[in-house]
Formats: structure tokens, C-alpha cells, sequence
């Protein structure tokens, strides 16, 4: 993360002190937690290609499959809005819990359009459903949940080691370790799904 200074910041502290300053309205029981995407987002202009933001959701919409995926939870749809000025579609895909696939449905898919209040009253309803579903979801599945904890707490413990490893690395080289940085990439993260 690169703060107003310029400057890197890799300590957890550091980020959650920002957090704070920057968030005061985000809720103090998140923090620390993994936030799921279940509806993402992707909205061009309405002169722009149609086909932008289309492309943009369905890598949304992927990422945060395999978000899920990667903490233990599979068949659970992610559904995405991609709108083009005031038309919008929501795509949706899921892993699956049989084959090592991600499934997208973007063909003949409910399009909205946002300038109608009978459309957007619609898509409100849309959401609402859409957190139902969630909210049944995990409660009848609190294994799933665990799962998800459990995975999240190994990522941030391998994490936060290899960030201590990083500084005390760059402190014998004789280097600052508070300007360190360390990029994690998805091979640890895959290998810290739960079976």
C-alpha cells in the first residue's frame, strides 16, 4: 500500500493505523477479517466499447471465485454488474465442486436498465435476494465459514513470517528494515487452502 507520503508500507500495523484515519465509518468488527466479494462491479461510460466492461467483470468475477475457492468454498456463485452507461447485466460464475473449473454464465444473461425506476426497483430486489441467499448459505453451511478462518489465519501467519524473515534479512545486510518489501505471490496462498 502506498500512503499519502509516497511511501510503502508493509507493516500490518502501519496499514490498520491507516485503515482507521482513512475509515472511520467502516464497521470495527472487519477488520481482520477476509471480506468476500459476492457482487462485483465494472461501469464504463456510455460511449465507451460495450465490450470493456463485460471483459473487466468477467476477470472480477473469476478473481473473486478463485478467492473463494482458494479458502475452501466451492459451488458458491459471484455475480458481477457490468454496466454500460445506464444498461447494465449481471454475469455470474461458480467453482465447481466436482471438477477443478470456474463456470461463467454471460450469455443471455437479466439485463437492467438503471434509468427506470421500475428496473432499478428490480435490481434492488435482486440484491436483497442475493444477500438472503448468502446469509442462508453460511449458516447452513458453518463448516464452510471455519474453513474459511482457518485459511485466512495460515495466509496472514505465513505472511507475517516472511515479512519478519524479509527485515531480519535486510537488518544483517545492513539495510533498513522498515523499508522493506515483500511480494507474496499466489503459490503460498493455493498451498494454504483447506482439504
Amino acid at each position: 500500500m502506498v500512503g499519502s507520503d509516497g511511501k510503502r508500507s508493509t507493516d500490518i500495523q502501519q496499514l490498520y493505523e491507516k485503515i482507521e484515519k482513512i475509515g472511520k465509518a467502516v464497521p470495527a468488527e472487519i477488520f481482520g477479517k477476509i471480506l468476500f466479494a459476492i457482487l462485483v462491479v465494472e461501469h464504463k461510460r456510455p460511449l465507451d466499447n460495450a465490450a470493456k466492461p463485460l471483459n473487466q467483470a468477467r476477470a472480477y468475477v473469476d478473481a473473486a471465485v478463485r478467492l473463494l475457492q482458494a479458502h475452501g468454498i466451492t459451488g458458491l456463485p459471484v455475480f458481477a454488474l457490468a454496466t454500460n452507461g445506464n444498461d447494465g447485466v449481471v454475469l455470474m460464475a461458480w467453482h465447481s465442486e466436482t471438477a477443478e473449473k470456474v463456470y461463467l454464465v454471460d450469455r443471455s444473461v437479466q439485463r437492467f436498465d438503471i434509468s427506470s425506476p421500475i428496473e432499478v426497483f428490480h435490481f434492488a430486489t435482486f440484491l436483497l435476494r442475493l444477500r438472503d441467499h448468502y446469509v442462508d448459505h453460511f449458516k447452513e453451511n458453518p463448516d464452510q465459514t471455519e474453513a474459511a478462518n482457518k485459511a485466512a489465519q495460515e495466509m496472514a501467519m505465513k505472511a507475517e513470517e516472511k515479512l519478519r524473515a524479509a527485515k531480519a534479512q535486510a537488518k544483517e545486510d545492513g539495510l533498513d528494515p522498515d523499508k522493506v518489501e515483500v511480494h507474496i505471490g499466489w503459490g503460498w496462498w493455493k498451498s494454504a487452502q483447506t482439504q
